[in-house]
């Protein structure tokens, strides 16, 4: 029973996490009139998809039926295709698979209601880029995968200005020039990789800065997603009410059924009661040391994470611990190798800098032991199944690199002495940089010897770098041939440590094709769903494409919303 002094709020529905997926579910609460409460633990809202590139795959999408990309393309996209593709693509990584929640069905309601979120978005005026991604599939030698790009879309430019007052739950502080989709790093991370490169990159600079004299507070990627999805809500704000700075520490169950929870907020606690249910939308663990080494293969770090340094915390296991919840994939994450910034020493990602040619990856005793030019998360699973105890890897590159590429926000024309003290080796002579990588005499000479080799053909014979349409396309295509390859021999060299890291665990609450969460028993717990982070990934050990996190928990949210909304309903005919 809550106490006399306590303060009692009432709703239909109670969300939990203020990211993407809580957001989407916020907006089609909202767009149905249920009375809606979300509530974020942190003063800003956004998450980690806030920080993220904001691509959301959806194939067959509506860009790809326009006869521009027709014209372009030769578009032929459908769902049975893209199923096929993700099946593939499971049972090729099937070692960890979760058959209920990657099960057939599972795959088409990702993508028929996938597609269905898009469309309400979009009819509640989220603008998406105009010209599509010209990102591939990670998996082209997969049936299904889609080598001409077009799959993913990207959020347009929005100015968080027309938000009026709920600007306030929006970090407006941006870091650099505003680059308008994530695709964009390609390009600019190879400045002087040609003439009409570098033309291309200071038009893409002088865009940034028109967009912030044309805008008050332009946003892009991630950070563009989140504020429209945040400007649906404004619009329907007499159905939703936003507490940030508020988190849910206990689940209020009554005869079996979730009906709200206790709420910690700075003033106190308080107790919301929820008609319909309580949606998890809450991140991962990726920044829980302790349920990191408990739950994932290796002993990697919280600090080679991208997600949110204040959140990850793995608030839903504790709250599915509560209600005796079922959970899955607890050993997986969003992989994405990362790296100390050479100038900033922030956290960064590494996998522009990785794919580039006049380079390559080496373990600690200087051996390669994957294609550079993998998807993220590949390339993150072949670190991790490195023997040893230290899991970092060495980038390693030469001078021709420098000049013609950036690493993290290191420019070719940045003066080298401004790198971070140890972050960034150099030496004059790959002897000299063995000596300072603390790896045996003549074992990375060996290595460079033989990648030099190879680059005189073109064909990377021990990993296959730029194999596929998709890791060619992460080269460099001023490049004559493989444009991911290129000799390491103009000194001086360099190497940084790249990280095995992420942008997020996968596990989560095990759910059904309707997000409602499942107990250890099998069996639905009544009032109580996930979505997003705070539930397991349907892509179990694999990814295959860029911007399908997102495409989960928007989708997840959808399902939710669906058959809370039916709840609604069958009350009120009742």
């Amino acid at each position: 029973m809550a106490s006399p002094s306590r303060e009692i709020l009432h709703c239909d529905v109670l969300i939990v996490g203020g990211g993407a997926a809580g957001l989407a579910a916020a907006a089609v609460a909202a767009s149905r009139q249920l009375n809606t409460i979300l509530i974020e633990q942190h003063s800003k809202l956004g998450g980690t998809a806030f920080q993220s590139g904001g691509t959301v795959w959806m194939p067959e999408n509506f860009l790809m039926h326009s006869a521009k990309v027709q014209n372009t393309y030769g578009v032929n996209d459908s769902k049975d295709l893209v199923a096929n593709y993700i099946l593939s693509a499971l049972e090729a990584r099937g070692k960890n698979r979760d058959r209920l929640i990657s099960s057939p069905r599972r795959i088409q309601d990702l993508l028929t209601q996938g597609s269905d979120m898009i469309a309400f978005l979009r009819s509640k005026g989220l603008r998406w880029m105009e010209n599509p991604s010209r990102l591939p599939d990670y998996h082209p030698e997969l049936k299904g995968a889609w080598v001409h790009g077009g799959r993913t879309l990207d959020p347009a430019i929005f100015d968080a200005a027309s938000l009026g007052p709920w600007v306030k739950y929006l970090e407006l502080e941006r870091k650099g020039s505003l680059v308008a989709r994530f695709d964009d790093f390609r390009l600019l991370t190879r400045p002087f990789a040609s003439v009409l490169d570098f033309l291309r990159v200071c038009w893409m600079l002088l865009k940034s800065e028109l967009y912030s004299l044309y805008y008050r507070w332009p946003m892009s990627m991630g950070r563009s997603f989140v504020a429209q999805l945040l400007s649906i809500c404004y619009k329907q704000r007499e159905h939703i009410r936003i507490m940030t700075n508020a988190r849910l520490t206990e689940l209020s169950v009554q005869n079996g059924v979730v009906v709200g929870g206790m709420v910690k907020t700075g003033d106190g606690k308080l107790e919301v009661q929820s008609r319909f249910g309580v949606l998890l939308a809450t991140a991962g663990f990726a920044r829980n040391q302790e349920m990191r080494d408990a739950y994932l293969r290796r002993d990697t770090k919280t600090e080679w994470s991208l997600t949110s340094s204040e959140g990850d915390m793995g608030d839903t296991l504790r709250l599915g611990e509560q209600v005796k919840a079922e959970s899955s994939l607890l050993n997986e994450v969003w992989g994405m190798p990362t790296m100390n910034d050479p100038i900033t020493g922030d956290i960064v990602e590494a996998l522009f800098s990785i794919t580039k040619p006049f380079s390559i990856v080496v373990n600690n005793t200087g051996t390669r032991f994957f294609s550079e030019s993998s998807p993220h998360g590949d390339a993150v699973r072949s670190m991790l199944e490195q023997p040893g105890v230290d899991l970092h890897s060495w980038l390693v590159l030469d001078q021709q690199y420098r000049q013609r590429y950036t690493l993290g926000s290191l420019k070719p024309w940045t003066n080298i002495d401004l790198a971070q003290d140890g972050s960034l080796l150099k030496a004059d002579s790959i002897h000299d940089l063995e000596d300072k990588m603390g790896i045996d005499t003549g074992l990375l000479a060996s290595t460079i010897s033989s990648w030099n080799n190879m680059c005189s053909n073109g064909i990377d014979q021990d990993y296959g770098r730029g194999n596929g349409h998709y890791q060619r396309y992460m080269g460099d295509p001023n490049l004559n041939g493989n444009p991911t390859m290129g000799k390491i021999h103009k000194p001086p060299f360099y190497a940084i440590r790249v990280f095995p890291g992420d942008a997020g665990t996968k596990g989560g609450l095990r759910t059904n094709r309707k997000s409602r969460v499942l107990g250890i028993d099998g069996k639905v717990i009544l009032g109580l769903y996930a979505a997003g982070s705070a539930s397991a990934s349907i892509c179990g050990e694999t990814s295959p494409a860029a911007g399908v996190t997102l495409l989960e928990a928007i989708q997840g949210s959808w399902a939710a919303v669906n058959n809370i909304t039916m709840q609604s309903e069958a009350e009120l005919e009742s």
